[in-house]
């Protein structure tokens, strides 16, 4: 009873945010924020968690990118798609985080090695409760996580993009307006 209580509470509270990203993110604040401190704060917490599954993670942070947005929002993105990696990638493989800016956009992505994603599950991944392993309903997926994420990432003008190849695995994408440095920034 407390397991399927725990799993309800998660279901509800996964539909909630899904509500509020619909009703506009009404309660997202929008800030000029660092990205990149975002991402490393972010990556704190899978450290240990990608350890026990005998997993390796990777990251190449890119120093002072700014993008304009909640930074509430932006880290439950950043921890979707972590999460996510952790529980598709292939047992001992690694895990590579990178944030990039490329022109006038940031790029995070988060690539991890295992099976390709077929061409029908690339098609309905962002759909919500959509999950390719159906086993997974059990351990607190509902498939509405990058339905979640893709949501967050189009309010803040940006989007997720996903590649897959078998052989290589899955690299996801978040691709956010990059916000120039002030100049006071630049002098510390």
């Amino acid at each position: 009873i407390m397991t399927m209580s725990h799993q309800m509470r998660g279901l509800v509270e996964s539909l909630l945010e899904l509500a509020r990203v619909d009703n506009g993110g009404q309660n997202m604040v929008f800030s000029r924020l660092n990205f990149s401190e975002l991402v490393s704060d972010a990556l704190l917490p899978f450290e240990p968690v990608y350890f026990e599954q005998g997993l390796t993670l990777e990251s190449n942070v890119e120093e002072n990118l700014f993008v304009k947005g909640s930074q509430q929002h932006l880290k439950q993105v950043a921890d979707i798609l972590l999460d996510n990696a952790s529980k598709y990638a292939s047992a001992d493989s690694t895990v590579r985080v990178i944030l990039r800016r490329q022109g006038s956009h940031c790029l995070l992505s988060v690539a991890s090695a295992g099976d390709a994603i077929s061409k029908e599950d690339l098609k309905n991944i962002f759909k919500r409760f959509y999950r390719m392993d159906k086993a997974r309903s059990m351990n607190h997926s509902y498939g509405l996580g990058l339905s979640i994420a893709q949501g967050i990432a189009a309010r803040h003008g940006g989007w997720i993009q996903v590649s897959s190849k078998q052989g290589l695995g899955s690299r996801f994408t978040l691709v956010l307006p990059w916000v120039e440095q002030s100049a006071e920034e630049i002098e510390e």
